[in-house]
């Protein structure tokens, strides 16, 4: 299950030894965070599985900082993100060994399944691309970027809204800036077709993030969102058992057609199978 990230969570062990969670209320209550800290208990050794990540990571920001991001603990994950976070506001010596310790935690914790430390992760990632060397200069974090945007678009379909709309946030800022590699980047990441095509959910995240994109940056091949690039997405929603994915899509086809004309759309028209998206569609 999803755990709200605006309640309180806390791990605790039972006298049998098993972990579960509560969700409290009271964010920054002092009673509260004692309790919280006392709950978490010290910090478990790496697994021997995990060795190598934790030495890319200790290297920069300490041993501690290995075992925390790596631990089973949620809120030791997200605390060394956060040490992470400020470590990095400062400029770093060896840049490209920070650079390989970020990439080495992203990887591992944009998927993670808890919201609190996903959504430090998000903010990891933004760090990162303004991180600077000791001269003062940008770092090239690009292949990190690319990598993190398309595990990103692949949680777009969260149930959790907060989730949701903190990772749509994050890929719109990411299209705005060039440095990451702008809106082509993250139109390409979207565009690729998921396996998951009959899974309504995917389809339409991802309907609704395009439709948000073309609005605000149109529909060229510039920007990754030329017509060509976005049709095929569009003719899996029109074509969705989903009345919701179907007339997101159908939104995005007007759209087209209102840019680049009716002849152009036309294959676009004659690829739609489902009924109900040529009845929406008759007037085009």
């Amino acid at each position: 299950r999803i755990i709200d990230p605006d309640a309180r969570q806390i791990r605790s062990k039972d006298p049998a030894g098993e972990v579960s969670e509560q969700e409290l209320e009271g964010k920054g209550d002092k009673a509260f965070e004692a309790a919280n800290n006392a709950q978490v208990g010290a910090l478990e050794e790496v697994p021997a599985a995990f060795a190598l990540d934790a030495e890319i990571i200790a290297a920069v920001f300490g041993p501690d900082a290995g075992k925390q991001v790596l631990s089973r603990t949620w809120q030791h994950r997200e605390a060394g993100v956060n040490e992470m976070v400020t470590a990095l506001a400062q400029p770093q010596a060896d840049a490209n060994r920070s650079v390989k310790a970020v990439a080495t935690v992203l990887k591992r914790l944009l998927e993670d399944k808890n919201p609190s430390v996903y959504l430090a992760a998000l903010q990891l990632l933004m760090v990162l691309i303004a991180m600077k060397d000791e001269s003062g200069r940008k770092v090239d974090s690009r292949a990190v970027v690319d990598a993190s945007v398309v595990v990103m678009v692949s949680r777009l379909g969260e149930t959790n809204a907060r989730l949701k709309d903190e990772t749509a946030k994050v890929l719109l800022d990411l299209a705005d800036n060039a440095n990451a590699g702008g809106t082509p980047v993250v139109a390409g990441a979207t565009l690729k077709m998921p396996k998951q095509t009959g899974v309504w959910r995917v389809i339409l995240a991802r309907l609704e993030f395009i439709d948000t994109l073309m609005d605000k940056h149109g529909s060229t091949p510039e920007n990754g969102l030329s017509l060509q690039a976005v049709s095929p997405m569009v003719t899996v929603g029109l074509n969705s058992s989903n009345n919701l994915t179907r007339a997101k899509a159908t939104t995005i086809l007007k759209r087209l057609h209102e840019l680049h004309g009716h002849q152009k759309v036309l294959p676009l028209i004659r690829g739609i199978e489902s009924d109900a998206s040529r009845r929406q569609t008759q007037e085009l």
